[in-house]
């Protein structure tokens, strides 16, 4: 059974919550009561009581905003306990409760028609009581789908139209609420009753976008809403509503099965420009076959091409060919590499895509040489590449330790520039073992980690590599000389990167990359708390470039690059590099590394704090939870609990004080034995 995405009913014995009073209003814009029936729609025929849970009561509270309500109950007429509304999972807006009977007996003694009590904390900490009326049993009649034989051979590669009968009695003023979903839950709802947008009781049909008849076990639930009362002056601003539904829950199946019969999963036949195509004309569009017909929508990643968003995806008219096209063409001189993602490919009934090669990739032509934004060492093509990495971490002044897993990559091949596709690549290390390379969209890869340098020379020793690469016919091998390790980078001036001015040019300063030499490279970057990259040094790609020999020793960061308040994280690398070219094989370098990389953080001063720190905490003899938290001052924070590990529910608020201190304490007059807090910021 599928109901409007209104939840199970939580119980609560008590609730109480210390606020502040004189605060202005937030957003509550409507809340309601409404009593229901339940229904399902197995045929052409009208529609049939449900045989469990056939009665429901519900009730809600919206606001203009997330957020904008911290707490809100509804109590029916004789009841001494409330009903505790959660976060709806559709509607971030909106909280709810809702609780089900087996029989309209056993509703009506829950919920009599009588009138319910509102009580809702806004996040201004104010407290809004109201009360609305449930009379009358005004449960429309449940009249169903009018073309409920065409709702199950939908089309799912156009939209279809959904047509019902309104009930009599319903009008302009009454709602009708529609929800789809299928086997992974809910896929969309039209709007709330009460909201902009929301369908009126008049209503008589609907038409639902392809892009939502997706997966398997397709399910409608229509909903017929009969408001008997509306009520605009308990609570300013905001509109209360109560009546009567009936919710209809109907099975929808798609052409070829829907809900069942085809289980074969379809798979890609072929595409074009196929994997691994060389000289493609930039103007090429992507052609890809599947096995049959595809429902329209699509989610392909791509690598080496800088405006995604750009490219346009067009079905063909049986639904077995998807072309993607770049208006203005993929970069020259490119190997344009592109992977489908299985779930966002699926057949008619539903079934995802599946088979091992779901991607590939082919270079495109150009007018020769290099992209100037493709000067480092992983952008070349036809490259075998060995390195190894050993990380490190500074935490102060001293010297910077080994920290985290380091790790010796070996081997990436790229297509002969002959355009020979390659079949095999394999590494023998310095003691004669021999590994074969893994094939990934035509590049071939070999990883490892260890845990320390020693560990990482013990497997993989100081000597020379010998890689051996197959295209066609041809077997080549080209032999990488060991290279000499570089020192462990680190930062001169640790204490003053924790203490950064961000409204000020900041100089960072190391020791000296001893022993570099013309092909060795240094490198740093900057990234946020999010791990974007804000600052990166050599960067040939900005305007003007950046440019960082293996000689430097500072670099200056502008001003106002850095927010404040904010900690940052740099890695500064130094990279021994041994380079040459060899035709062994039709064309491909070989090239060798060693690089040491060593993290830590930059720091800014200023700001405000952004978030809640929970500095202490302490469960007192009345068994009720108590922390202290460290936020901005004047800033709302929140204590909340995880009630019956299901859903986190706010149990106490209040505003930091000058000091940034507070002190919060679980309000509710009984508390579980078992229980979760968090506390959180508006």
């Amino acid at each position: 059974m599928i109901l409007p995405n209104w939840p199970w009913v939580r119980w609560l014995t008590a609730v109480a919550l210390l606020l502040p009073d004189g605060l202005a209003q937030a957003g509550i814009t409507s809340y309601g009561a409404f009593k229901g029936r339940n229904y399902f729609q197995a045929s052409a025929a009208p529609p049939t009581a449900s045989l469990e849970e056939s009665h429901f009561a519900f009730f809600f509270a919206q606001g203009a905003a997330q957020d904008d309500i911290v707490l809100a109950t509804a109590t029916p007429h004789g009841s001494t306990v409330p009903m505790f509304m959660v976060a709806s999972e559709l509607d971030p807006e909106r909280v709810e409760a809702e609780s089900f009977y087996n029989t309209e007996a056993a509703l009506n003694a829950a919920v009599p028609n009588e009138p319910v009590t509102f009580s809702i904390f806004d996040s201004t900490f104010q407290d809004y009581t109201a009360s609305l009326t449930l009379a009358g049993d005004g449960y429309p009649a449940p009249t169903g789908l009018s073309n409920f034989a065409a709702a199950q051979q939908i089309d799912a590669r156009a939209a279809f139209s959904l047509h019902w009968t309104s009930p009599v009695g319903l009008t302009a003023d009454d709602f009708i609420v529609l929800q789809l979903e299928n086997s992974e839950g809910p896929l969309w709802a039209s709007q709330f009753p009460g909201l902009p947008g929301a369908l009126a009781g008049t209503a008589t049909s609907f038409s639902i976008p392809a892009s939502l008849l997706i997966g398997q076990d397709l399910s409608l639930n229509l909903t017929f809403v009969n408001v008997t009362q509306q009520d605009t002056t308990s609570i300013s601003g905001a509109t209360g509503l109560s009546g009567y539904v009936s919710s209809i829950d109907i099975p929808l199946k798609l052409a070829s099965g829907g809900t069942g019969g085809d289980t074969t999963p379809p798979r890609l036949l072929s595409s074009t420009p196929a994997s691994p195509a060389t000289g493609v004309p930039t103007s090429t569009s992507l052609t890809l076959h599947f096995s049959e017909a595809m429902q329209a929508g699509q989610q392909v990643n791509w690598f080496n091409v800088p405006n995604t968003d750009a490219i346009t995806y067009s079905w063909s008219q049986d639904g077995e060919t998807l072309t993607c096209s770049l208006p203005g063409g993929f970069p020259a001189n490119a190997s344009i590499i592109w992977a489908l993602d299985p779930d966002s490919f699926k057949d008619l009934a539903g079934n995802s895509l599946t088979g091992a090669a779901l991607g590939g990739v082919f270079a495109t032509a150009g007018s020769g040489g290099s992209n100037p934004c493709e000067g480092g060492l992983n952008e070349r093509t036809n490259l075998f590449f060995v390195s190894k990495e050993i990380s490190y971490q500074q935490t102060s002044a001293s010297a910077p330790v080994e920290h985290g897993d380091p790790v010796a990559s070996f081997g990436t091949f790229f297509t002969p520039a002959a355009g020979t596709p390659v079949t095999a690549a394999s590494v023998q290390l310095p003691g004669g073992e021999v590994k074969n390379l893994t094939s990934l969209f035509g590049n071939y890869f070999l990883s490892a980690e260890a845990t320390s340098e020693a560990a990482l020379i013990a497997a993989y020793p100081v000597g020379s590599y010998t890689g051996t690469l197959t295209a066609g016919s041809n077997t080549g091998s080209v032999t990488l000389p060991a290279v000499a390790a570089p020192p462990v980078p680190q930062v001169a001036n640790y204490a003053a990167a924790q203490a950064v001015d961000p409204t000020a040019a900041f100089t960072l300063q190391w020791g000296a990359f001893t022993g570099a030499a013309g092909n060795d490279r240094l490198q740093l970057t900057v990234a946020d708390d999010t791990g974007k990259t804000v600052f990166q040094a050599p960067d040939e790609c900005a305007q003007p470039p950046v440019v960082l020999a293996s000689s430097a020793t500072a670099v200056t960061l502008p001003a106002n690059l850095l927010a404040a308040g904010k900690t940052y994280q740099a890695e500064l690398r130094f990279m021994k590099l041994g380079d040459f070219v060899t035709q062994s094989v039709p064309a491909f370098q070989g090239a060798a590394s060693s690089s040491k990389l060593t993290r830590l953080t930059l720091k800014t001063t200023g700001g405000v704090l952004d978030t809640v720190l929970i500095t202490a905490y302490r469960l007192p003899a009345d068994g009720r939870f108590e922390v202290e938290v460290k936020a901005a001052a004047s800033q709302t924070v929140f204590l909340e609990a995880w009630v019956n590990f299901n859903a986190w529910e706010p149990v106490n608020g209040g505003v930091a004080g000058a000091n940034g201190q507070l002190t919060l304490k679980d309000q509710r007059l009984q508390v579980p034995d078992a229980q979760a807090y968090r506390v959180r910021t508006q």
